[in-house]
């Protein structure tokens, strides 16, 4: 399988890892290196082959299934679909076309022109696909830390489908909201700017970011005047890092921080600190010779902490509400 399709850091600041993943899939089974009806690693095997979560996998055979590229068997595992080979293709259009036949004519003994039952047919299709289809969610932040911390904290909505936006391109081209989305979900700051350019308050999913109790302990254990760096993927989270964990640092302790675009000045600032902390997801950003140095700077007695973020309950509570209930919208059009 095609694994360096997710080792890009420009693909995935763009796009969520569980896409990219079953892209790579997909070209996989397209290309007939995964022929029809090949059993595909286990979800917890696959995890560790592409070094993600069990929920990210999971994710991604759930994409898969509803699209058709895979079937899941209870206790048997996950295959590559096959065709129909009990019916040739012809004989299948044969009795579509008959079928199309038969509506049309009943369409006009109940006095409908071929007009009037093209648009009753195109109604009914797209109620159809609507019954069908997830719930649609554009994950908007400005930097790709907050909308992977989203995307984690949303990845048990198995009903959903998500996409990234970055918050930049959406003030660019503000299009891009009237994509057929259901809700946009974006953090608090961003709330009242994406109201205002979607025009649209209901659709608006505000949730709020806080580190989780691994982190704030951490910060707890720092000493005074011990230098503490922060290691994040973009500038931008590298100040949200430094306002959400200041609180619970000394006050004489010395913070500094770095962003993986600085690549030659990398092993310069970890040399210098007493403790690094890691940014949500660095681990799957970063290179494999920055997260070498890493290990080795821990190794000889640095501390380092891979931070967690998450969504606040509260937040989680309400979005939940208001995809449950969008989903079972959809399903209810008659």
């Amino acid at each position: 399988m095609n694994e360096n399709v997710i080792n890009t850091l420009d693909n995935y600041e763009k796009r969520p890892i569980y896409q990219l993943i079953a892209e790579a899939i997909q070209a996989d089974i397209e290309s007939g290196k995964l022929p029809e009806h090949t059993r595909l690693p286990s979800i917890r095997k696959m995890a560790e082959q592409y070094n993600v979560s069990v929920g990210t996998i999971r994710h991604v055979y759930t994409l898969l299934n509803r699209e058709g590229a895979v079937i899941s068997r209870r206790g048997q595992g996950t295959f590559v679909a096959g065709t129909l080979a009990d019916e040739p293709m012809i004989s299948r259009k044969s009795r579509a076309m008959k079928a199309i036949d038969d509506m049309l004519s009943e369409m006009t003994e109940l006095g409908f022109s071929m007009r009037e039952a093209q648009i009753f047919f195109e109604l009914r299709l797209r109620q159809k696909e609507d019954e069908r289809r997830p719930v649609r969610i554009a994950l908007i932040a400005s930097t790709p830390e907050e909308r992977s911390v989203m995307d984690r904290a949303l990845e048990n909505l198995t009903m959903t489908m998500r996409i990234w936006l970055s918050y930049e391109d959406v003030l660019e081209s503000p299009d891009r909201l009237k994509s057929g989305y259901d809700f946009l979900v974006v953090p608090n700051e961003l709330h009242r700017e994406l109201a205002l350019l979607a025009q649209d308050e209901e659709m608006i999913l505000p949730i709020a970011l806080q580190p989780d109790g691994g982190a704030i302990a951490a910060c707890f254990s720092v000493q005074e005047g011990e230098r503490v760096g922060f290691l994040t993927v973009s500038d931008g989270f590298l100040s949200l890092m430094k306002q959400a964990l200041l609180p619970y640092l000394p006050d004489s302790c010395l913070i500094s921080g770095i962003h993986l675009r600085e690549q030659d000045g990398i092993e310069e600032f970890i040399n210098q600190q007493d403790w690094l902390m890691l940014a949500p997801e660095v681990t799957v950003f970063a290179q494999s010779s920055v997260m070498k140095l890493v290990r080795e700077w821990a190794l000889s007695g640095g501390h380092v902490v891979r931070t967690r973020f998450e969504c606040d309950e509260g937040s989680m509570l309400y979005v939940r509400r208001a995809v449950e209930k969008r989903y079972k919208e959809l399903r209810d059009v008659g």
